[in-house]
């Protein structure tokens, strides 16, 4: 279907025109769409992530200002001594005055007692800590402690300890985290969003909805949080049954505690949405604009060339008058002229070749009588021709015989000699008719095994036991006229034995397979041919030695040579003086 339509001049042409004008705006506006998505995704991704560094911030700023005002309160008590109760008493409600956010302050001595507090509690001043995790951190270590969270179950908000070690004790605050939900409130700015802090266990100490706060809401097992508990802040897509959230954690270090701040995808990428929206509309008016400008371009185009085709298929119809305007492109007007004038030239030609077409018919009719009458005389002068020869040659022979007892040797050498020349005469005709027959003879072609050819030729040939003849393991069946390629290979391997300038010699025969032919090659090992010999030897009555010394009648390999080249074939030879010859020729896999 689609190659049937792109035959079509004017649909590929409209077809290419739309894809020039719509690809490379739907390629950039691809790309650019890509980019907007990724940049502003990317703007609304680092917005929650600065949101939640800021808390983060905030929420260790909360932390280092308790913890110096509990380092702080350790020094007073250190310089005031433990002992000087009233005065160090008084300043433990200043403490808690200044500082709100601590529920309570209490020292305790060596010996793991309450001795003093604020706000004052009798009923707790006095009670022993000694089992306290925080009483063995203090006295095993020595260093400041912080508890994880717990409620409290006076104010009933999440609450730590913070425990600093003295010369003669400790100082230990319960540090009241029911501020965080006024931090994370900072968070309002981002749209449909939320914020939180978990403590390291993944429960909620602080969050914009209090409520996950007073509930004790534990997220440890949601993907962000488990990262965010291993210390990885970052920033992730959770989608749960509600909806699907942006989320961004930032870690409250060395505390530990994730600071988590989570927008709805949906309201965060609204601008998104309708930024992309916009965009695509605008994309497809684009698109529409650029179809319409190319499709006018397109008839501007079409119009002059549905012309020039509606001329030619005017002059397919044999009316040459045709209209050559020459409105448009200057290229298409002058390719119209161009036409019209070539339409004018073949009418003019017809013309003469219908003046000229019976004059045509009468030389090709004469053309067919004289050949067949050069193929009757040339069959009638062979025959003619033999019988005189045939004649000389049985009288020279009567003679010899008849005159047995006079004829010295002198004369039998003579009569001998008649008898030869008659003899190449009768072969030279013979060949001369075998040469112009070669293509006009119509014979039936047929599958001919060349290695049982080549042996039947070779048992023919009747060599001397000294020449040894040797075939290749491949010799392949092939279509052919059985005389024709039993006259190539007999020239060939006769030539072969025929002029070696040895008594004994080694004739070589072998095929190998082409995509198209099979080449044959006769190869021996006798004196070789000058190279500036190979083409005159295929020239027809050309002998490298004169006939006086040597028997041919140098029609031989331009036989070969003729029938070859009949079949499509080729043939070449590869030798040097003194170095052997082969014979090479090529013969088609399959008939036409």
């Amino acid at each position: 279907m689609m190659n049937r339509f792109t035959k079509s001049l004017k649909n590929t042409l409209t077809l290419n025109f739309m894809l020039i004008a719509t690809l490379p705006i739907l390629l950039i506006s691809f790309f650019t769409l890509q980019l907007l998505n990724d940049k502003m995704s990317g703007q609304i991704i680092e917005k929650n992530h600065i949101v939640a560094e800021s808390l983060a911030a905030e929420l260790l700023d909360f932390l280092n200002t308790a913890d110096k005002a509990i380092q702080q309160t350790a020094d007073v008590v250190e310089y005031l001594g433990i002992d000087n109760r009233s005065l160090v008493q008084h300043y433990l409600v200043l403490t808690m005055k200044n500082f709100s956010f601590f529920d309570s302050v209490q020292v305790i001595d060596e010996q793991g007692i309450v001795v003093m507090m604020a706000p004052n509690n009798p009923d707790y001043v006095g009670n022993n800590v000694v089992g306290t995790s925080y009483y063995k951190h203090i006295g095993n270590s020595r260093r400041p402690f912080w508890s994880t969270t717990f409620m409290s179950p006076v104010t009933g908000q999440p609450t730590i300890t913070l425990v600093r070690p003295l010369k003669q004790g400790m100082i230990v605050a319960n540090l009241n985290l029911g501020s965080l939900n006024q931090i994370v409130a900072h968070a309002n700015t981002i749209a449909d969003g939320w914020a939180g802090i978990t403590d390291t266990e993944g429960t909620y100490i602080g969050h914009t909805s209090v409520e996950n706060v007073d509930q004790r809401t534990n997220v440890r097992e949601l993907d962000y949080s488990k990262n965010a508990l291993n210390g990885e802040g970052g920033n992730y897509q959770h989608i749960d049954k509600h909806a699907n959230y942006l989320i961004s954690v930032a870690i409250v270090k060395p505390i530990g505690w994730p600071v988590i701040v989570g927008q709805n995808a949906d309201t965060a990428l609204a601008s998104l949405q309708t930024a992309r929206s916009i965009f695509i509309a605008g994309v497809f008016i684009a698109l529409l604009v650029a179809l319409i400008v190319a499709i006018w371009l397109l008839k501007k185009i079409l119009q002059p060339i549905l012309a020039l085709v509606k001329n030619m298929q005017a002059v397919a119809a044999g009316k040459y008058q045709v209209a050559t305007g020459a409105e448009g492109y200057e290229e298409l007007a002058g390719l119209s002229r161009d036409f019209g004038l070539m339409a004018e030239a073949v009418a003019s030609r017809e013309k003469a070749l219908t003046d000229n077409k019976k004059e045509l018919e009468i030389s090709l009719r004469n053309l067919e009588i004289s050949n067949r009458e050069l193929d009757q005389f040339a069959y009638v002068a062979s025959h003619d021709l033999k019988a005189p020869l045939r004649a000389i040659m049985n009288v020279s022979q009567w003679l010899e015989e008849d005159l047995a007892g006079s004829v010295d040797d002198s004369a039998k050498e003579k009569l001998g000699l008649l008898r030869s020349r008659a003899l190449r005469m009768e072969n030279l005709i013979i060949g001369i008719l075998e040469y112009s027959r070669i293509g006009k003879v119509k014979n039936k072609t047929q599958l001919v095994d060349t290695q049982q050819m080549l042996q039947g030729i070779i048992g023919e040939l009747g060599c001397s036991p000294a020449f040894r003849i040797v075939m290749g393991s491949f010799m392949p069946s092939v279509m052919a006229n059985p005389i024709q390629l039993w006259q190539v290979f007999s020239n060939l391997i006769s030539n072969a034995v025929k002029h070696h300038h040895q008594q004994e010699g080694v004739i070589s025969i072998a095929a190998t397979e082409q995509e198209l032919f099979y080449e044959f090659s006769v190869a021996d090992n006798g004196p070789g041919i000058d190279v500036a010999q190979h083409q005159k030897i295929f020239q027809i009555f050309q002998t490298l030695k004169p006939r006086d010394q040597f028997e041919s009648t140098g029609i031989g390999l331009a036989l070969v040579q003729k029938i070859v080249q009949q079949q499509g074939g080729s043939v070449g030879i590869k030798s040097e003086q003194g170095q052997g010859a082969t014979f090479l020729f090529t013969w088609p896999k399959s008939m036409n």
